[in-house]
């Protein structure tokens, strides 16, 4: 059985236009609580989401279940009004999703896991706007959230928007593309790894 941990969030936003990264909250603990014991499995790599509904079917493949969990969840939250924090946000159109993104998001989670730490900074030193290059995604704008701790898809997203810096990511209407992954390892001291990636790609 799970043990309970301190529930870890962090948010990050780099725009290339400005070539500076700044990372939302400070890297900052969130409040702790108790884990949920719901599972979780790990994410692999998809291709565009077409639908604006939150497609379940990607261009020439087909999207896991915590995959189209994710993107559903990502959509819903978006398609409604809210606060995050002093700032107010409009409904925001969906996004698509994107396997450049995936990678991206999954190399972090994984990298996290397998070398027990929690940082938007990898273990090789890179960041989100390199690790997403790295994919050869050609980008305007990235950003990325990271969560740690949650056992289940909507635990993370409600986690994050919760958190109004998570938040105002994920209801930044200049954004897209996403996709999040999750890597579970149960040797390290959070065992989940949550990362979330939204993009605006270059005209």
């Amino acid at each position: 059985m799970f043990q309970s941990h301190n529930l870890l969030l962090r948010a990050c936003v780099v725009v290339a236009t400005t070539g500076l990264g700044a990372c939302a909250g400070g890297g900052s603990e969130a409040s702790t609580s108790s884990l949920s014991n719901a599972g979780a499995v790990n994410s692999t790599e998809a291709t565009n989401a077409q639908n604006t509904q939150g497609s379940l079917r990607v261009e020439n493949c087909e999207l896991t279940a915590i995959e189209e969990e994710l993107l559903l969840l990502t959509n819903a939250r978006r398609a409604e009004p809210r606060w995050c924090g002093d700032d107010y946000y409009e409904a925001a159109a969906p996004v698509t999703w994107n396997c450049q993104l995936t990678q991206a998001a999954l190399k972090h989670s994984t990298d996290m896991g397998e070398n027990n730490f929690f940082s938007h900074t990898g273990s090789d030193g890179s960041r989100i706007g390199a690790r997403v290059t790295a994919t050869d995604y050609e980008w305007q704008m990235v950003g990325e959230n990271i969560a740690a701790g949650f056992y289940s898809a909507p635990d993370a997203m409600q986690g994050w928007v919760d958190s109004p810096s998570h938040c105002s990511a994920l209801m930044n209407p200049a954004y897209h593309e996403t996709s999040t992954a999750v890597f579970i390892e149960e040797n390290s001291d959070y065992q989940v790894y949550w990362t979330m990636v939204l993009a605006k790609p270059r005209s």
